[in-house]
């Protein structure tokens, strides 16, 4: 990865005696080294799949830390679970939940947003 990074840098093109490498492998380079910083001032409302299955399973059923490590970049953090998977929750069946907990939350985001600025 280190190799890519110099080659973006200089716009040189990847050698072609080396093998290149695969959209995953430079995904988990760069997240990897991902350091989030923190959110001031912003309200953030983490949406958790409660349903799913493979590749859909809820991330609660993966991870043993309720706010996946949210509450350490967003100190105003609102967490809401709704109905369906990681994906499905966005798919017709399941939708509604969704669009229920944000409409409920819109009003509590516009209160912080209007005393944050003040």
């Amino acid at each position: 990865f280190r190799l890519l990074q110099k080659l973006v840098r200089r716009d040189q093109s990847w050698p072609g005696w080396l093998a290149e490498l695969t959209v995953a492998q430079i995904f988990g380079a760069l997240e990897a080294r991902y350091q989030p910083l923190p959110l001031a001032y912003v309200a953030v409302l983490l949406v958790r799949a409660s349903q799913g299955l493979d590749a859909d399973t809820p991330y609660q059923e993966i991870y043993s830390d309720d706010d996946f490590g949210w509450r350490q970049v967003a100190g105003n953090l609102a967490l809401a679970d709704v109905a369906g998977g990681h994906a499905s929750m966005l798919q017709e069946a399941y939708v509604d939940s969704l669009v229920s907990v944000l409409l409920a939350k819109l009003p509590t985001w516009a209160e912080f947003l209007h005393r944050s600025k003040a």
